[in-house]
């Protein structure tokens, strides 16, 4: 039976050491290897506040 080895990357050092251990142990095991990349996105939204002039225009 195959499995899988998985790693999270995020662009420190420390992912990047441990997709590399990754790939090592899934050669080894002969499983598959998933990489996956995490990305923090914006929890606030941008507004642009604009004055009661702007708003009239």
């Amino acid at each position: 039976m195959t499995g899988t080895v998985t790693a999270r990357l995020d662009g420190s050092p420390q992912s990047i050491a441990a997709a590399h251990w990754a790939a090592c142990e899934a050669a080894l095991r002969r499983d598959s290897l998933h990489l996956v990349h995490a990305d923090d996105w914006p929890t606030t939204a941008v507004v642009r506040l604009v004055s009661p002039d702007e708003q009239r225009r």
